[in-house]
């Protein structure tokens, strides 16, 4: 029978860790582990464990090459806690060995200063201004083909992380500073779900304890076979799924390359263009990209005229109706007013017929607010079509 493994996250806090030690806690008990930390915050370790349906966390022993059940996940944590003093705790198990009065460091205030991010989205470029307006955030928009684009913001850490995607799923989000390099990511398969976000940092820390077997001793295929349990796989599947023009193996590669490196790599691995790599590490402003369009925060009215200009200058097949009606009022203008009248005159007719008809039944009261309503929509057809052709006049003009 196959046991089915599962990933368990969890963390553990102290006011000193040494995450080699921990490493080699789990080296000794056998158990199968994932360690991710930050240099600057090693005294705060996260953690994942696998773990069967009986709770019972995955082992290996040295030489050998398959996983096996151990101990309970409970008893893990007991024996982390007490062993490095520490606060513990992965799925529903937790336990606090902190001696009371410990003092933990200060961790060290955010210095990276100005926060750059680039967001890959299917959201429609018509709706990036209105974006632009309701989160109050000056954004760029390059487009990376017909139905994908990037979303360009600078800002500080709390803006960019207080919203973190500013479309749906799926869509991927690239944020750098000076001192860390991030991926944030939904795939649509898994919103709405605890597991539904791919976070990468390139700045952090990862290791794979293989139980009995030590620091680069486990063969590659029993090593691969676990970062398939951990998921660490399944990330790059996902991120090709939410954007299928990235090359899979360009994004593996990227994934498992640490530091700028990595970053870089993915940034190509995503084939965004290389204004938006300058932009990311910070030696391009917003505005300067090559081929971006710029939204900044203004107002309603200013982002209504360049939704609408998007609209007109680049017609996309789901507004079947709207491509032709600007066909019609760009190409044919006397169509929409020899319509327009047609439509004025019926409406005349009927509300004059109903006005002066004397007994007044359903029928003529009915024909007096069709009429009615016939001659405004006429008006604003005459309105609308005036807009659409002073609005494409100003486009051609200025290219």
């Amino acid at each position: 029978m196959t046991t089915t493994w599962i990933p368990v996250e969890g963390a553990l806090l102290a006011a000193s860790l040494d995450p080699r030690k921990v490493a080699e806690k789990f080296t000794e008990l056998g158990v199968v582990a994932e360690l991710d930390w930050y240099e600057s915050t090693s005294h705060l370790l996260g953690l994942t464990l696998l773990t069967n349906e009986n709770d019972r966390v995955a082992t290996i022993a040295k030489g050998d090459e398959n996983f096996s059940a151990g101990m309970p996940i409970d008893k893990v944590v007991k024996e982390l806690a007490a062993t490095f003093k520490a606060e513990v705790w992965t799925g529903e198990s937790w336990h606090d060995g902190v001696p009371e009065g410990t003092k933990f460091p200060k961790v060290k205030e955010n210095t990276g200063g100005e926060v750059r991010s680039v967001e890959i989205t299917r959201m429609p470029a018509a709706s990036v201004p209105f974006v632009a307006v309701a989160e109050g955030v000056d954004l760029g928009c390059v487009e990376l083909s017909e139905d994908a684009r990037a979303i360009i913001r600078a800002g500080t850490e709390d803006e960019i992380t207080s919203v973190v995607l500013l479309s749906d799923a799926p869509a991927i989000s690239l944020q750098a500073t000076n001192d860390d390099m991030r991926l944030v990511a939904i795939d649509a398969a898994y919103e709405g779900r605890s597991e539904s976000m791919i976070i990468h940092s390139w700045n952090m820390t990862t290791r794979i304890v293989m139980g009995g077997w030590g620091p680069d001793e486990a063969p590659a295929g029993l090593l691969a076979l676990a970062r398939n349990k951990f998921g660490e796989d399944d990330a790059a599947s996902r991120l090709v799924d939410i954007l299928p023009s990235a090359s899979r193996v360009e994004v593996e590669n990227a994934l498992v390359t640490p530091g700028r490196a990595g970053f870089d790599k993915m940034v190509k691995a995503l084939g965004l263009p290389n204004e938006i790599k300058e932009f990311l590490a910070g030696q391009l402003p917003v505005a300067d990209a090559a081929g971006m369009r710029f939204y900044p925060a203004t107002d309603w009215t200013k982002a209504f005229g360049s939704s609408f200009d998007l609209m007109l200058e680049s017609p996309t097949p789901e507004n079947k109706v709207f491509n032709a009606y600007r066909t019609a009022v760009v190409e044919k203008p006397w169509l929409v007013r020899t319509w327009a009248a047609l439509e004025g005159t019926l409406g005349g007719t009927l509300l004059t017929l109903s006005l002066r008809t004397s007994k007044k039944t359903g029928w003529t009261k009915l024909a007096g607010i069709v009429g009615g309503g016939l001659i405004l929509d006429a008006l604003m057809q005459v309105g609308l079509a005036t807009y659409i052709r002073q609005r494409w006049q100003k486009l051609t003009t200025s290219k």
